[in-house]
């Protein structure tokens, strides 16, 4: 059940996921190995994160936290405490997200996922950071793939636009490619069309998109906020507006805070 709420996650099944996590732990008996024990939460958080139940993963990421930081918990596991920065990240408490966000990054300083939520963490709060994705690692890619782009925005330099754009191309061609690393490698072509303007391209996101509307990219932007984006590349400013509206009552709703790259610091959304 466990390695079923893994997969679901990773085809976007994302209530699926939440519904095995949970029973594999009602199924568990207590003598579970510290991967079998700890890989339903994992699941669990990362989809409701996605969904947007803030509330809801609360719970389950402060038992993550718990069980990663036991004595008995093997340290390597300790970057099972990225879920739990991602979700700090998300409600706007940049302080803690870097607690735990520092205490992963002791024992894997190279992990992907903590990277990402770190690198947008720092640039959002006008800090610099490298991203550094080490060589033919596919969810490198995925990842680089959406900070450039995000990061561009930020800080309004583009001249690595052309490595996102190959690296998201490297990820789709992949044979292996999961459906969750397919709409992450997506949504980086999607932030690429809006800063290039073009207005094709995010025609073809947009339509992508419209089928993952509710739901959260990473610590990144809501489905909703890109297309009022990829909307307003397209020239359409009601519909831009729409997706706006439709963004904020999303992250209000979940209780998102972070500001969307770029934005003024008193927006209150993500």
């Amino acid at each position: 059940m466990a390695d079923a709420a893994g997969v679901s996650g990773r085809h976007l099944h994302w209530q699926d996921s939440v519904d095995h996590g949970l029973r594999a732990i009602e199924l568990a008996i207590g003598d579970e190995s510290p991967f079998s024990a700890l890989a339903p939460r994992f699941s669990i958080v990362s989809s409701l994160l996605r969904m947007g139940e803030l509330d809801a993963a609360r719970p389950q990421a402060l038992v993550l936290r718990d069980m990663v930081e036991r004595r008995s918990t093997p340290r390597s596991f300790a970057v099972g405490l990225s879920h739990i920065a991602s979700l700090s990240y998300l409600e706007g408490d940049w302080q803690a997200g870097r607690e735990y966000s520092d205490r992963a990054m002791e024992v894997s300083p190279l992990h992907i996922s903590l990277l990402l939520a770190r690198v947008m963490l720092e640039n959002e709060t006008g800090e610099s950071a490298m991203y550094r994705p080490g060589p033919g690692q596919l969810s490198a890619s995925v990842k680089a793939s959406i900070a450039i782009p995000a990061i561009a925005r930020i800080t309004g330099v583009q001249d690595r636009l052309e490595i996102a754009e190959a690296t998201a191309e490297e990820v789709l061609s992949a044979r292996s490619v999961t459906p969750r690393d397919a709409m992450d490698a997506k949504v980086g072509l999607a932030l690429l069309a809006v800063s290039k303007n073009d207005q094709s391209a995010a025609a073809e996101h947009y339509a992508y998109l419209q089928g993952h509307r509710g739901t959260m990219i990473e610590t990144v932007s809501s489905v909703d906020r890109l297309l009022g984006l990829l909307s307003q590349t397209m020239g359409n400013l009601d519909q831009a507006m729409a997706h706006f509206q439709e963004a904020l009552t999303f992250c209000r709703k979940a209780g998102y805070r972070p500001n969307w790259p770029g934005a003024a610091a008193t927006t209150p959304t993500c």
